[in-house]
């Protein structure tokens, strides 16, 4: 009877002796059932092999970026006042290629929808068309590079000979997008000091006017002085020393300061000849910038600052060290790694099959014990 129930139990799960599952009998359950193991390895197989070359093919592409060198900056260095290194300039271009405004702006000047949607663009939805736009941008990587201290830029995509074209071409952009700024904001300040200049200018020769009048005005005044009092030539005390010259100065003295205009004392003593052939010369003068100081060097500034020209085609705010280069192999899908995985997974569940059949031939067996009994 004992000898009768061990031999309804299945081979590869009766016990020994030494309570181990005995390989041997196992190993003789798989070939007995070896058929269903190859076929539902084979199934695997050809799931992944249907897998692995039916998905499209993905390849990337990089490019190395380093700063700007010196020459390539040069032409914003135009100011004394310039603050301008490459590593600013480079912190600017990393900025715009990460941004995502410059990153659409490429998107639709380059007309990216067309060759990623198989669809027609017209009838895409904006939600749609947002969706192929986030794919693209989700595919670009732009992280540093430890190896040369610059910066790694990649793209992703199933077109081959387009994304090394569309890798390059966004390089080109973020430096056109820079470049534009820099020099956009080195003309803002540039302008800022001409208008500063200008007014500067302006100033100077409005309050020299004012100031003219207002001589003008005095020597009128001194004239009349001078005519009342009849003096027509210049009126001047002989330097004689000796006490009554002395005395007449000292008189003088105290007559000029007890004017409230002390400049008519000196000014209507010229006498009337003098003082018209003045107002004559303030009344006829057709410029007064000889007569202003300081005016000549804001000039000079000025027009320096006026002749400045950004040679913005010798501006370059990145270097570019290793050129977007399709890699020959796609980076996906591994097809060798997706038929080796497929077979380990097939195996695995035909012999897990054969375990879970074994257990339901074991217990079926035991029902139909049962029932006999």
């Amino acid at each position: 009877m004992s000898s009768d129930k061990q031999a309804s139990v299945p081979l590869a799960y009766q016990q020994h002796p030494a309570y181990e599952i005995s390989l041997v009998d196992i190993v003789k359950v798989l070939l007995r059932r070896k058929k269903l193991v190859l076929g539902i390895t084979a199934i695997a197989v050809c799931i992944g092999l249907l897998n692995a070359f039916t998905q499209q093919r993905v390849y990337l592409v990089e490019t190395i970026l380093l700063p700007p060198s010196f020459e390539n900056i040069q032409p914003l260095n135009v100011l004394i006042s310039s603050n301008v290194n490459s590593s600013n300039v480079f912190v600017s271009f990393t900025g715009n290629i990460n941004s995502r405004k410059l990153k659409k702006e490429f998107f639709d000047k380059f007309k990216l929808l067309e060759t990623l949607s198989p669809e027609s663009t017209r009838v895409l939805t904006d939600k749609q068309k947002n969706d192929y736009f986030e794919s693209f941008s989700e595919s670009l990587s732009i992280e540093p590079d430890k190896e040369s201290n610059g910066m790694r830029v990649t793209l992703e995509g199933i077109h081959q000979d387009k994304i090394g074209l569309w890798l390059d071409s966004l390089v080109v952009t973020a430096n056109q997008e820079t470049t534009n700024q820099l020099v956009k904001n080195l003309e803002a300040d540039i302008n800022s000091k001409i208008n500063s200049f200008k007014i500067n200018i302006s100033s100077k020769r409005s309050i020299y006017k004012q100031r003219r009048q207002d001589e003008l005005g005095r020597l009128q005044e001194a004239y009349q002085i001078a005519k009342e009092l009849g003096i027509r030539d210049h009126l001047f005390v002989p330097i004689v020393d000796d006490s009554f010259t002395r005395a007449v100065s000292a008189e003088l003295n105290s007559i000029s300061k007890s004017l409230s205009n002390e400049h008519n004392l000196s000014t209507y003593m010229k006498g009337t000849k003098v003082i018209q052939a003045e107002i004559n010369a303030l009344k006829n003068r057709k410029s007064d910038d000889i007569h202003i100081n300081g005016l000549r060097d804001l000039q000079e500034q000025l027009t320096r600052l006026e002749s400045i020209k950004i040679e913005k085609d010798k501006l370059q705010t990145v270097t570019v060290d290793k050129k977007a280069v399709v890699n020959i192999e796609p980076i996906r899908p591994k097809r060798k790694l997706i038929v080796i995985f497929s077979l380990i997974i097939g195996g695995l569940l035909g012999i897990f099959s054969v375990f879970i059949l074994e257990f339901i031939d074991y217990f079926k067996r035991q029902i139909d014990r049962i029932d006999v009994a």
